[in-house]
């Protein structure tokens, strides 16, 4: 089953101005690593590549899934390793963690080859999101970053209380997706060069923003255990548009699960993310736009 929805998804002439903005429906199906009590699904380009991770005796292990196939990744020497996100050249980032208690690196796998992503003075770092141009992004300690050609720049999300700030997807075009956490809630926000827009929606108070696709598409989860999508909501908007103008959120739950998040979304608008079950189990989901 998984093969069949992932060939066609990997397959298929998608044009977007097809697409209504209104009322999507899905396609949902689940994925489990044979074997794991645990899996999530947090990454997946544009040829349908999915990224996530799974935990078999209370191991975590990245793994990629391709045509059906799942393929095991473990940062050399590292305790535990995640993978968090996969670009169209197939490079994927993470994080991984080593012996040492409370320190963990990002990670960038790119033609076979592992290369570890450590912010100078940071405690933990992880990379959550990667562009074709290998441009990342991530979080290091209470900071967000970018790094790119062996540079880090650090980021900070304004807030009222000078709040942890996470950078979680990146398209290629440069968009950014993360959240800020400020006073009591986090705060959902689109990076669009210098133009920072919260995506708070109405009556929520936590947002995350996990990932945005090519054409500006928003996903991530909020505060009722729910997943959303934002259809690019940056559309008609000016860089001097202030105060932000909250957008229209879509709900996107996998169908019977206690909660869902969405985590990841490509140009075709098809979608990952984790769910749980009534066991408090997590699984993967893929969400095809039908």
């Amino acid at each position: 089953m998984i093969r069949r929805f992932l060939l066609s998804l990997a397959c298929a002439v998608v044009t977007i101005s097809s697409f209504s903005q209104t009322a999507p429906t899905f396609k949902f199906i689940s994925i489990d690593f044979p074997g794991a009590s645990d899996t999530t699904a947090t990454g997946i380009n544009n040829s349908g590549v999915i990224v996530g991770s799974y935990t078999i005796n209370g191991v975590i292990h990245g793994y990629k899934l391709v045509n059906g196939h799942f393929t095991t990744i473990n940062f050399p020497g590292a305790v535990s390793t995640q993978a968090n996100g996969v670009n169209t050249n197939g490079d994927i980032v993470g994080t991984y963690f080593p012996a040492a208690i409370n320190t963990s690196h990002g990670f960038l796998l790119h033609n076979g080859v592992f290369k570890s992503l450590s912010f100078p003075g940071a405690h933990q770092t992880s990379a959550n999101g990667v562009n074709n141009a290998l441009k990342i992004v991530g979080q290091a300690d209470n900071d967000g970053f970018t790094w790119q050609n062996g540079t880090f720049h650090r980021f900070k999300a304004p807030s009222n209380a000078n709040g942890t700030t996470a950078l979680n997807g990146i398209s290629n075009l440069g968009l950014i997706v993360g959240q800020v956490f400020d006073l009591d809630n986090w705060r959902a926000f689109l990076l669009n060069g210098s133009d920072l827009d919260l995506l708070q929606p109405g009556g929520a108070l936590d947002n995350m923003a996990r990932g945005v696709n090519g054409h500006g598409d928003v996903v991530g989860c909020h505060d009722a255990a729910s997943g959303f999508i934002i259809f690019h909501p940056e559309a008609g908007e000016s860089s001097t548009d202030k105060p932000d103008t909250f957008p229209t959120l879509t709900s996107v739950n996998f169908p019977g699960a206690s909660n869902s998040c969405t985590n990841s979304i490509n140009y075709s608008q098809s979608i990952v993310g984790t769910y749980s079950d009534s066991g408090f189990h997590n699984h993967g989901f893929l969400a095809i736009r039908e």
